[in-house]
């Protein structure tokens, strides 16, 4: 059987194991864990250290993982091109992915990738 990443771009891996294209570099995710690179984690980290990516976030997880582009620039009070700049630091880093429906900008949370670096960052404290 063949997966699919969400770019719907052919893998030749096994079934059971779903992958992910991040920055030309394919993530698999088994079971919600993620093989988590140290450059991954250096981008969510560096990515999290902004207060108003962490707002970002955190009104995410209350909309059930999904926020519009305009709600965004309500809730940081910034203007259209500094609420770009946070939302690209985030693409980048893996935490949201975007849709587009013509004219209308969302964004969702990257559950998964959250998870998996909380994993990881537990692995540093043994819990």
């Amino acid at each position: 059987m063949q997966n699919f990443t969400s770019q719907h771009s052919y893998l030749p891996f096994k079934t059971g194991i779903i992958y992910h294209l991040v920055y030309n570099r394919y993530i698999c995710i088994h079971q919600c864990i993620f093989k988590v690179e140290v450059k991954q984690i250096e981008k969510i980290s560096k990515a999290l250290a902004d207060t108003t990516r962490l707002k970002i976030l955190l009104d995410m997880s209350k909309r059930k993982g999904t926020i519009q582009c305009s709600e965004i620039m309500n809730i940081t009070k910034l203007a259209q091109p500094s609420v770009s700049h946070h939302v690209k630091t985030l693409i980048e880093a893996g935490l949201i992915e975007a849709e587009k429906d013509g004219r209308n900008h969302s964004y969702n949370l990257n559950q998964a990738l959250l998870k998996a670096y909380t994993s990881w960052i537990n692995k540093i404290t043994g819990a």
